[in-house]
């Protein structure tokens, strides 16, 4: 596998989309992948950026990422844009300018 610096995934109630690309900025990664497969596949990522739109499932699935060794960073909804092309819908994380939510931990 290419070398992967940042994901952003769509957290759905099934299946994930997984997009991924290297230090430049290309795209190297777009997948779809199940609950059970997304476990596999971050636990098998070297450590890397991790983004995804702050949602009610996001909470759960940012602290076990993180768990793995990413770096998560949860967004604000209204920082995340949804945008239809000709392969289906893609996330496009728009500049959020620092408005990341924070990820709670249970002591």
């Amino acid at each position: 596998m290419k070398t992967i610096t940042t994901i952003g995934i769509d957290l759905a109630k099934n299946s994930f989309t997984v997009y991924g690309v290297n230090a430049k900025g290309k795209p190297v990664l777009n997948r779809t992948l199940t609950r059970v497969g997304i476990i596999r596949f971050f636990a098998n990522l070297p450590a890397c950026l991790v983004g995804m739109e702050a949602c009610a499932s996001s909470e759960y699935w940012a602290r076990t990422i993180e768990s793995m060794g990413h770096e998560v960073r949860r967004i604000h909804p209204c920082y995340v844009i949804q945008s239809c092309n000709q392969s289906g819908f893609n996330i496009v994380i728009s500049e959020s300018g620092g408005y990341y939510a924070p990820i709670y931990t249970h002591p």
